[in-house]
Formats: structure tokens, C-alpha cells, sequence
């Protein structure tokens, strides 16, 4: 499958900043505690720091627990001048993902990393700066705050030039089975759901502390691409505690609440036994019932080399990723329900959310030619299909409606191929949009102020020349164009 980011980037260094001797060193200080962070000037413009821990290290008996706030003792001297590492995956991308080669993974991984425009806070008196919190996607499997595809020094030098700067923050979370086990012993602990309880510490972390970065705790904006998108959504709902969320409007960027289908169901529970039985936790024989309830299970788990586990886990998350999962307290019910339902943690927080014009055009086969193989792929993706459903969903997309005449614009693929991507972009990514926007509309206007509430489609890319150059037109406007790449500048490597 072609990756966007492997034609346009290639394989960026895990380090995306310049060699010491062209880097500057920053200083902020923590004047309540005397904590000193030292970052570095990355660019003319940007000053960045790394690194920064807002939770202990989650290895050994802290795996598959809840993330546990870091607090640096008063007068420390933070190192923020070099990324950290990735939490659990593999160095090596799967086949078709398109992330940076790690050169660093470990459980001691809940950092995050912070750029702001330089001279931010020099003196006491500056006015601060709304803050950007970015949550990565990845399909809730991969990726890290570090890959080069996600650099923000395009970001705040846009943002400056428009006489708009911000100050952004970007979380690591933990990932696959390390983020989103489902086991009964871990629900009786309130310990699945994990990757979204790092997010949510991290967002605390935020709040109690961005003030010293120059930005301000009280003009948060959370945002997010692909399953970073789901996971900013779904940060809007209310969980089992009544705390608010402590941001104040959310941007969602080719993804939305319902667009990882079997959230409500046992995909995370039942790639969390296969991973059990495949590294030799969970006899064969064994099932979802006593066994699975074993503290003995988990045990097991935490005791493995995370080498053998992270393959171990990979074996099986090639096929079927793990993702959140309802479980009665970070999701007490479906997102669909919580949603149509108006359970929402601030019922007035402004929402952005949209789509790219190809989303799904990297995700579909080029063998689609006919009707009939549009039908075998909703078959294979969507199993829950009856036949009756998918000819009515192929009557929504006739051929006649994708004839393209200019080969440049993708002639050279079929109007079945074409069909077929705007059904599966709608599927996965427009609809879930159109549905969350709706609902939260419907739940939030009142007599005095209509919800802010705004809808988008990504239409260009900055990615056209390089496909065009590969052959590769027909892809359109593809999934990861909105992310603020700058793909005119030399790659930033050490």
C-alpha cells in the first residue's frame, strides 16, 4: 500500500532538529517550584524543549496500570534539549506504515514536547499565547510525538506570520495492547483505557503548567488527526468522574467519534487474549472466562521482555489493531450513545471537524474495477454488511457519476475505483463527522447562543506535485494533507 509520507518525505530521522553547534540554548523557569526546563532554539524563530516527563516510566508492574503524575522536586534542572523515546512499537514500521524508523523505544516514554516563537516570555509582563495541544494518529497503534512528520516549526512560524502565535504541545501516549488491554482483572482496577488516561494527565500537566511556556491555561484548543481525532472527540464526553476537560475548543481532523468501528465491541479484548495465549500467558485451551479474570494473566504480561511482547503484539495488531474500549468509566457507553444522548463534558466547547476530499484513496485497492469488487470490499471491511445493505450503499455511488476524462485527475483508474474511495471516505471519515457535528449541535444551542460548530473540506495538498511526479494523481487530496507539514524546507536532521 503507498504511504503519503514515505513519496514525500522519506524516511525522516527520529532526531528532527539541527546539530548542536547551530542550536541556541532557551531557559524557562518554574518560579513556584525553582524548576529550571532548558530547551533550545531550533530556528531562527522557534524554540523548542523535549522531553518533558509528565508521567513516571510504566515498565514492570506499572504496565497495563494508569499513568502516575510526575512532579520534578523543587530546583531541578530539566534536560529538554534532545527527544525521548517512542512508547511500545515496533523500531521498524509494519508494511505500509509510513512512520519514522525509532531509534528509541521504552516504556519511560510519557513526554511531551513543546514549541513556542522565539522570545516568548522575556519578560514577566508578556500577554500569553493560546496553546495548541496535538494528539498524533496512528490508528491508536503507532506513531510518536518525535516522528519528522509531525515537526510544528511550520506551525508557529505560519502562525506568527499571520499575527496569530501559539504556543504548541504535543503528548506521547501509550499504544496498542500497552494502551488499550482488555482484560476483566483490569477493568476491576479501572486500568484499561489507558492511552486515554495518559492523554488526559497530559492535558492536566497543561493546564497546570503552560503558564511558565507562555501560554495560557485558559485558551486551550485540543486537536488531532486521524485516530488523534477520535481520541480529541472523544475527550468531549463525559466520563464516570464530573471533572471538566480542561480544554476549551476541539479541532478534528480526518477522524471523528465513531469512526474506529467496534469501539462498543471485543476488539481490544480479544486481540488482548491472543496476544495471552501467542506469548504463552493463557493456556490454548483457555477462554474469556475464569482464565481471563487471573490476576495471574496480567501478571504474566508484565513479567515478558518488552521486545517479545511489542513483537508478540504485533503479530496480531498487524490484522487488527487494539482501540478504546466501553468499559464503564472512561466510556461508560457507546460514543454513538453518549453523544446522540447529549453526555458531554462541557456542552458549550466549540468544535472544528472535517475531512479531506480523498481520504480514502490511499486505502483502496488499485484492483477495484467493477460494481462487484466495491461489493467484496465492504464485505471484507464490513463483515455486519448484509447484501441488501451494500446494493443499496452501490445505488448511492453509480459508476456514472466518477467518469474522469483527464488522465491527469485519475482516468487511469476506474469510475468503480473512484466510486469505491468516496464510499469508504464517506464510511469512515464524513458521515462519523456529519453525525458528531449534528449531535452536538442538537445538544448544545440554546435560546441565547448557537454552539460553534464548523465544518470542513480539505480540497487542496500539498502533496500534488510529488504524486503527480510519481504517477500517482488519481490519489487526489489524500489522508494526511492537513497536517502541517513544510515540505518546501531541507528535512531537519543532526
Amino acid at each position: 500500500m503507498l504511504s503519503i509520507k514515505q513519496i514525500i518525505l522519506g524516511i525522516a530521522s527520529i532526531y528532527p532538529f539541527p546539530g548542536s553547534n547551530t542550536l541556541s540554548p532557551v531557559t524557562v523557569l518554574d518560579r513556584d517550584s525553582n524548576i529550571t526546563y532548558n530547551g533550545i532554539r531550533t530556528s531562527s524563530s522557534v524554540e523548542e524543549f523535549f522531553n518533558i516527563q509528565y508521567a513516571h516510566d510504566t515498565s514492570g508492574n506499572h504496565r497495563f496500570s494508569p499513568p502516575r503524575t510526575y512532579t520534578p522536586y523543587a530546583n531541578s534542572i530539566i534536560n529538554a534539549t534532545f527527544p525521548g523515546a517512542a512508547c511500545p512499537q515496533p523500531h521498524i514500521p509494519l508494511p505500509a506504515d509510513p512512520y519514522t524508523v525509532l531509534a528509541n523505544v521504552s516504556e519511560d516514554c510519557l513526554t511531551l514536547r513543546i514549541a513556542r516563537p522565539a522570545g516568548t516570555g522575556e519578560t514577566q509582563n508578556t500577554e500569553k499565547l493560546p496553546v495548541m495541544v496535538f494528539i498524533y494518529g496512528g490508528g491508536s497503534t503507532l506513531g510518536t510525538i518525535y516522528d519528522g512528520s509531525y515537526d510544528p516549526v511550520g506551525l508557529i512560524r505560519r502562525a506568527v506570520d499571520l499575527g496569530t502565535p501559539v504556543v504548541y504541545v504535543a503528548m506521547n501516549y501509550r499504544l496498542n495492547l500497552f494502551g488499550f488491554a482488555d482484560f476483566p482483572a483490569l477493568r476491576a482496577s479501572n486500568s484499561t483505557n489507558i492511552g486515554l488516561q495518559d492523554q488526559r494527565l497530559a492535558l492536566d500537566w497543561v493546564r497546570r503548567n503552560i503558564a511558565w511556556f507562555g501560554g495560557d491555561p485558559d485558551n486551550v484548543t485540543l486537536f488531532g488527526e486521524d485516530a488523534g481525532a477520535v481520541f480529541a472527540s472523544l475527550h468531549m464526553l463525559a466520563s464516570s468522574d464530573d471533572e471538566r476537560l480542561p480544554v476549551h475548543r476541539v479541532i478534528a481532523q480526518s477522524g471523528a467519534l465513531t469512526s474506529l468501528p467496534g469501539v462498543a465491541g471485543h476488539i481490544s479484548a480479544s486481540n488482548s487474549l491472543a496476544v495471552a495465549r501467542k506469548i504463552g500467558c493463557l493456556d490454548s485451551s483457555g477462554s474469556a472466562g475464569e482464565e481471563m479474570n487471573a490476576t495471574s494473566v496480567i501478571e504474566c504480561l508484565r513479567e515478558q521482555p518488552l521486545e517479545l511482547l511489542v513483537n508478540k503484539t504485533f503479530e496480531v495488531a498487524y490484522k487488527r489493531y487494539s482501540i478504546p474500549t466501553v468499559d464503564g468509566t472512561m466510556l461508560p457507553s457507546a460514543p454513538s450513545a453518549l453523544m446522540s444522548t447529549g453526555r458531554l463534558r462541557n456542552k458549550s466547547i466549540p468544535l472544528i471537524i472535517g475531512w479531506n476530499h480523498d481520504e480514502a484513496s490511499l486505502h483502496v485497492p488499485t484492483s477495484i474495477k467493477t460494481q462487484w469488487d466495491i461489493s467484496n470490499l465492504l464485505a471484507g471491511n464490513y463483515p455486519s454488511l448484509n447484501a441488501s445493505s451494500i446494493a443499496d450503499l452501490l445505488a448511492l455511488y453509480p459508476e456514472s457519476d466518477y467518469q474522469v476524462q483527464n488522465e491527469e485527475k485519475g482516468a487511469q483508474m476506474t469510475p468503480a475505483w473512484h466510486a469505491a474511495s468516496a464510499l469508504v471516505r464517506d464510511l469512515t471519515v464524513t458521515c462519523p463527522s456529519l453525525y458528531q457535528a449534528s449531535s452536538l449541535f442538537q445538544h448544545t444551542r440554546t435560546s441565547v447562543e448557537e454552539p460553534e460548530i464548523y465544518l470542513y473540506e480539505l480540497q487542496q495538498t500539498p502533496f500534488g506535485a510529488a504524486l503527480a511526479q510519481q504517477g500517482k494523481a488519481y490519489l487526489g487530496v489524500v489522508h494526511f494533507s492537513d497536517v502541517p507539514v513544510d515540505t518546501t524546507s531541507p528535512t531537519r536532521s543532526n
